[in-house]
């Protein structure tokens, strides 16, 4: 008799059960009771909100941490709101992020998902 060989994936997780929504919920309210509710932070440091970190992290993008992170202060800085961005339009986002490299691209690819979130009402 041959046996298939299995992939990576089926052999480490051939017997694995993932905790249900129940069980995650409870490990929540476990958490919750013993260490409080996460505290979240709110300043450039920690990018202030999934969107942020998801337009910080394009901007990380082949360039080092310093020019993406002066990138992203700049675009702050010009815009108080992720819409006031979008708002702007690629060309403005592009002059702001210069400094972290491959504006163009960048400001095309932010712009599109501000926009997209703004479309779909997402924030």
């Amino acid at each position: 008799k041959v046996s298939k060989k299995r992939t990576y994936k089926e052999a480490m997780f051939v017997d694995f059960n993932r905790p249900g929504l129940s069980e995650i919920q409870t490990a929540h309210k476990l958490l919750v009771a013993k260490y409080g509710p996460r505290k979240q932070k709110e300043d450039a440091e920690t990018k202030d909100t999934v969107m942020g970190s998801l337009i910080a992290t394009i901007l990380s993008q082949n360039t080092s941490g310093s020019n993406s992170n002066r990138a992203y202060a700049s675009l702050r800085k010009a815009y108080s709101t992720w819409d006031l961005a979008r708002i702007a339009g690629p060309s403005e986002i592009e002059e702001k992020i210069r400094s972290g490299g491959l504006a163009h691209s960048k400001a095309k690819t932010i712009h599109k998902i501000l926009t997209e979130v703004y479309q779909k009402k997402w924030w």
